[in-house]
């Protein structure tokens, strides 16, 4: 899988206090949301580096949790959501890493748009895919993550709808706040 976007790694140097430190760690709880998250964590980590592990972690990750049955048809879905992303996707496409209790703009995105596909909320569907990807190609983001929506759902996996209200309010931030630019890795095309 080739994707034609810039990636950035995105950190936090707070992360070590015991408390809840962000609304996101009680959402990532939720073993739907989770899997969306970690693999498209670790899915983009592993493409960001050139290091095939980060899917080998994201496959374990989903047998883990649905088997090996159900696990590989959400994986599919999602290998299926990152590819296009990989071509759809405004650049660069951001992250935090896999240990993270934090969500940042594009993983907000993200799971609004599977919520959305879940719930049919054209609307906040339409919001996030201009959100994260280029105006000719957000039909076809919003086509993988429509068949990746359904594959968790078939598994029994179904995430917390978000608002439209939300996704707008998450749309308009650029995603760099001072604490979260982080020198950029190469582009991977």
């Amino acid at each position: 899988m080739t994707l034609l976007t810039e990636v950035v790694f995105m950190s936090r140097f707070d992360d070590s206090r015991s408390g809840p430190v962000c609304p996101a760690e009680t959402y990532l709880a939720r073993p739907a949301e989770r899997l969306v998250v970690e693999g498209y964590r670790t899915g983009l980590s592993g493409c960001a580096g050139g290091d095939p592990s980060g899917w080998q972690v994201a496959w374990t990750l989903y047998r883990d949790e649905l088997g090996a049955h159900g696990g590989r048809i959400a994986f599919d879905g999602l290998i299926g959501m990152i590819d296009a992303l990989g071509r759809c996707a405004r650049c660069p496409l951001r992250f935090f890493n896999s240990d993270m209790r934090h969500l940042c703009r594009d993983e907000g995105l993200l799971l609004a748009l599977i919520a959305a596909a879940q719930h049919g909320d054209e609307q906040t569907g339409q919001i996030a895919a201009q959100a994260l990807s280029c105006p000719l190609r957000c039909g076809e983001l919003a086509m993988s993550a429509t068949d990746y929506a359904m594959r968790l759902r078939m598994v029994g996996r179904t995430l917390l709808p978000v608002s439209a209200a939300m996704t707008a309010s998450l749309a308009k931030t650029n995603g760099t706040s001072p604490r979260d630019r982080r020198s950029a890795l190469p582009t991977l095309h």
